[in-house]
């Protein structure tokens, strides 16, 4: 499974969905935040989940 997060900027709620179609649709659980998330979110909720995997959709060079 995976866990994917987004920040506030422009579109990344919808690169978040459009990754997490790409997972499902490769047999991956995905745990899609229903909000904006600070990055730090991404990998406590690896951990947290016991994921494979985390994304997180940002425009941030240094996230």
């Amino acid at each position: 499974s995976v866990v994917i997060g987004y920040d506030g900027r422009h579109h990344s709620k919808r690169f978040a969905e459009l990754a997490a179609t790409v997972f499902l649709s490769n047999q991956f659980r995905v745990h899609l935040f229903g909000r904006t998330v600070a990055t730090p979110f991404i990998p406590f909720a690896v951990k947290k989940l016991n994921c494979l995997a985390g994304v997180m959709v940002t425009a941030s060079h240094n996230p």
